[in-house]
């Protein structure tokens, strides 16, 4: 008689089932913010038809909207249309307010793991802000290192919208979900279409060197989860167990911060200016 599988590999086997690409299936991209990604990457476009194509869709431009309501999009001058949206932020902008509100609209929230799924999507922002804060010190692109940010645990809220929690303690689905959840977000990214360079970042989420070489936006988010700790902001369903497999794999804030070659002056400043961003320009209790 074969001996009945454990709690444990019965979600670590659920898990493996879904990266079967058979049995995975990515959400798909919001077909106006496709459209927005796609406009604004190809040079000049026309802004008012732009707006006017993006507010056919009542709930994305007030989600949007909701979210350039706040002092670091707005500063003093409320942003009440989405063609001032576009003037106001740019095309670089309305990319990152778009695929937020597109995140927050259709992947962090679920019937199941409702909880859970909200405190990542806050946890994202946060990460995504201070990756961006830390362009301004270093040698990456502030924009793309927000979108990496924003992604880097997509996989993670994918891959748990898609499981049926079981009983109180779920502890092996995060484990699980460690492990695989940059393998999630590569597929989802490569199905939306997101840039080379995003996938590539999102599909190394934890590490410091890819392919021989340091990756400076990778880098950049394990500075990014450790300073959003300082901040009390963390995702807790990450694994607490140094020896597991996930602690292993996963190069420490310490080393990215040496390879970024962040002083310590240099990382007062990124403090200072995140929590002035995350406090006074995002409103949130830091």
């Amino acid at each position: 008689m074969k001996q009945a599988p454990t709690s444990n590999s019965e979600k670590h086997s659920q898990i493996r089932g879904l990266l079967k690409r058979s049995t995975f299936e990515a959400p798909s991209l919001h077909s106006i913010v496709d459209e927005v990604f796609f406009t604004t990457l190809g040079g000049a476009f026309n802004v008012r038809a732009l707006a006017e194509r993006i507010q056919q869709d009542e709930i994305l431009t007030g989600a949007i909207l909701e979210i350039c309501r706040k002092p670091y999009y707005s500063g003093k001058t409320p942003i009440r249309n989405m063609n001032q949206v576009i003037h106001r932020l740019g095309h670089k902008g309305l990319r990152a307010v778009s695929l937020q509100s597109f995140l927050d609209l259709e992947i962090y929230t679920a019937d199941t793991w409702e909880a859970q799924l909200k405190q990542l999507r806050t946890y994202s922002v946060i990460v995504a802000q201070i990756c961006k804060i830390i362009g301004r010190y270093c040698a990456i692109d502030g924009d793309d290192a927000f979108t990496t940010g924003l992604l880097h645990r997509i996989g993670f809220a994918v891959g748990l919208r898609k499981l049926t929690p079981k009983g109180d303690d779920n502890h092996a689905f995060w484990e699980a979900l460690e492990l695989s959840h940059t393998v999630f977000g590569k597929m989802v990214l490569q199905e939306w279409g997101m840039p080379e360079n995003i996938q590539t970042n999102v599909a190394h989420y934890g590490q410091t060197i890819v392919n021989n070489d340091v990756n400076l936006y990778c880098c950049a988010v394990l500075v990014a989860e450790e300073l959003a700790r300082r901040f009390r902001f963390e995702f807790r369903g990450q694994t607490r167990n140094k020896d597991s497999a996930v602690h292993q794999m996963t190069d420490s804030a310490h080393r990215a911060i040496e390879l970024m070659e962040i002083d310590e002056n240099m990382m007062r400043k990124i403090y200072m200016d995140a929590r002035f961003v995350l406090a006074h320009g995002l409103r949130l209790n830091v």
